[in-house]
């Protein structure tokens, strides 16, 4: 039986950092890790919200009938899906359960992240031209970094230009990751303040920021180790998960 649940609402990150998911899993393989990749799962016409009742109706935690089926569910975030990780667990509260919102290095995109992102994304495959793109026209950034891309690989100015497998796999991820943090910076605009309470596990420099006046954390437990070495820790998956049961 396993001895602790968490459901993990994370993605892969862009460098050589593992997903939390993986790193929970792998210390704790008798623990129940149920993951979820909103990244991947964000329709074209879906926003967090609707998401965030999925996850919670797949999460495998059924609605407290009776007082006697309440629990703790501890739901866990990463980065930008800090957001969609609050929606989640306040998605799971109202099926009667309680939760213990963990989040990891929590970040909250804006509508000038995203552009920030985008144009990073062009500097790295070399463009090196003002994009014609105006606010937030995913559509049209995706078509953008996908010249630039036919350009890099010497495509010249070709539309029907054939990506090799692993640039379009690439080119795919940069659009799912910036339709992502676009859905996630309007559901922003639109909250107040955070959904249900969390607690924040982080590095040393982490500013923990947050959309709110001043940090909404219940606790923040800060690492003595850098950003890219937090998923390193050896505590971390004890931090996260709570002690054992």
């Amino acid at each position: 039986m396993a001895e602790r649940t968490a459901v993990v609402v994370d993605f892969l990150p862009f460098g050589q950092v593992p997903r939390v998911s993986d790193v929970l899993a792998g210390a704790a393989p008798d623990d129940s890790i149920i993951s979820f990749d909103p990244t991947a799962d964000l329709a074209d016409t879906q926003e967090l919200p609707a998401l965030a009742e999925d996850y919670a109706g797949r999460s495998s935690v059924p609605a407290a009938t009776a007082p006697s089926a309440r629990e703790t569910v501890r739901v866990v975030g990463y980065c930008s899906a800090a957001t969609v990780t609050l929606l989640t667990g306040a998605a799971i509260r109202r099926l009667g359960h309680d939760t213990d919102v963990v989040l990891v290095q929590p970040t909250w995109p804006t509508t000038a992240s995203v552009r920030e992102d985008f144009e990073k994304f062009r500097r790295d495959m070399g463009a090196n031209t003002p994009p014609s793109v105006t606010g937030g026209d995913i559509e049209s950034m995706g078509q953008h970094l996908r010249a630039d891309m036919v350009r890099a690989l010497g495509g010249g100015e070709q539309q029907d230009f054939p990506l090799p497998g692993m640039y379009q796999d690439l080119l795919d991820r940069y659009r799912r990751w910036l339709a992502f943090t676009a859905a996630t910076a309007r559901t922003l605009v639109g909250l107040s303040r955070s959904p249900v309470p969390f607690r924040v596990v982080t590095d040393a420099k982490d500013p923990i920021s947050s959309p709110w006046d001043g940090v909404d954390a219940q606790s923040v437990l800060r690492l003595p180790v850098a950003e890219d070495k937090l998923m390193s820790h050896p505590s971390l998956p004890d931090l996260v998960l709570g002690g054992k049961k």
